[in-house]
């Protein structure tokens, strides 16, 4: 009797393991070491070991710079509406894994971390300091019923938290739904966006100084298409926040 009594508890308790273990994975997402005491998807030391630009970057776009240039050739020829973007680090196997399972895998609880580290880029670059505002780069809601989530919002929620400018969620919309980004040339990337962003309340963005939040960094499109419209509607000025940069210099 005693035995029949406790499978039930015992299945319960496995299947709680089972979800609690699909929830937080026992291995390092980016190394497969056990994840120690406290550590959740990923260990402490991968998060250490996580590159953060902090020189020899470009200072319009922030593409790792070759020796001996000041500014990387595609930005020495492109004009953008943003007035720079500020990336984590480059999109190397690191970032991707985490960026693809933020944003395909639903472990949004990544969010947290890496907003942490982009609250700590914001504090450590003086030109973000005249900032007024964070503004996430917005879904279509048809791409955003689908995935369920907004991994940008996400990171903007734990960018405004963490530094204490209030976030500007429901200003800027996408109004267009676009093709993936990902097999685009640079000049397909820009039709492919134009016009696809709006501003549907401007006393929200009018006269402010503003911070755009996106994951990755790669022609700049999508922040300049975000930068254009908010700028329309009467922002005075638009910086871009990043986790990664996908673009060479």
């Amino acid at each position: 009797m005693t035995s029949i009594k406790l499978r039930p508890k015992a299945s319960v308790r496995q299947a709680l393991n089972s979800f609690l273990n699909f929830l937080f994975p026992s291995y390092c997402l980016l190394c497969d070491a056990p994840l120690g005491v406290g550590e959740r998807i990923v260990c402490g030391r991968c998060w250490a070991r996580l590159e953060i630009i902090t020189d020899r970057f470009c200072p319009k776009c922030s593409a790792l710079l070759r020796k001996g240039r000041g500014i990387c050739a595609s930005c020495s020829k492109t004009g953008y509406y943003f007035s720079f973007n500020r990336s984590l680090g480059p999109f190397d196997q690191r970032y991707q894994t985490l960026i693809h399972h933020l944003k395909y895998e639903r472990m949004t609880s990544l969010a947290v971390r890496l907003g942490e580290k982009l609250v700590f880029l914001l504090r450590t670059e003086p030109r973000f300091a005249p900032a007024e505002g964070i503004v996430p780069v917005p879904l279509h809601p048809t791409k955003l019923r689908e995935r369920g989530y907004n991994q940008s919002l996400l990171l903007a929620q734990e960018v405004s938290r963490g530094s204490g400018l209030p976030l500007i969620d429901d200003a800027l919309q996408k109004v267009r739904r676009t093709k993936s980004q990902t097999m685009l040339t640079f000049q397909e990337r820009v039709e492919n966006l134009r016009g696809a962003f709006r501003v549907k309340l401007r006393e929200k963005v009018e006269g402010k100084k503003l911070i755009l939040i996106d994951d990755v960094f790669t022609t700049g499109s999508t922040l300049n298409n975000c930068a254009q419209a908010l700028l329309e509607a009467g922002a005075c000025e638009v910086y871009g926040l990043t986790l990664a940069i996908a673009k060479g210099s």
